[in-house]
């Protein structure tokens, strides 16, 4: 018994976040502007429907998650993607930043995030506290026109 509520103590609830449709295709022609696209370790592009970043051409099957689509350039030169909303406070208007360590952060309630290993796992704050982790999207490159597609399965 005492191994069970351990073992279930210590998993990361994902699942906070309430599902929303993600569909952002990044074209090879977009990929060279660099407020689409990240090229580097710890660069990151926030995308919301419909107008941001600004100028990026949406189109009507685009769709950005709950709160807007995040995608980064891990440490381990992956990209990885996940939802701007805060677990904690589960609105979808209250959006994690990154901050001056490297760490996504929600403004509301302090919590930080890790974000540029690839894991959305929470490091300080509520969030750790209740092991609520961000909600983390699929980044996959499309070899038949270059293009790179984040989205929800």
């Amino acid at each position: 018994m005492i191994l069970i509520s351990t073992v279930s103590c210590s998993k990361v609830n994902e699942d906070r976040i309430p599902l929303a449709t993600v569909r952002i295709e990044i074209s090879k022609a977009q990929q060279a502007k660099r407020d689409w696209w990240v090229t580097a370790p710890a660069e990151h592009v926030e995308f919301i429907k419909p107008s941001y970043p600004i100028g990026f051409s949406y189109t009507i099957s685009s769709y950005t998650g709950y709160g807007g689509v995040m995608l980064v350039y891990g440490y381990d030169d992956v990209r990885y993607a996940f939802d701007l909303t805060c677990p904690v406070e589960r609105e979808a208007s209250v959006k994690i930043y990154i901050d001056a360590n490297y760490d996504a952060c929600c403004r509301r309630c302090g919590s930080t995030f890790d974000v540029f290993w690839g894991s959305g796992a929470p490091k300080t704050g509520e969030a750790a506290d209740r092991q609520y982790a961000l909600r983390k999207y699929y980044v996959s490159y499309v070899a038949g026109n270059g293009s790179y597609m984040i989205v929800n399965y």
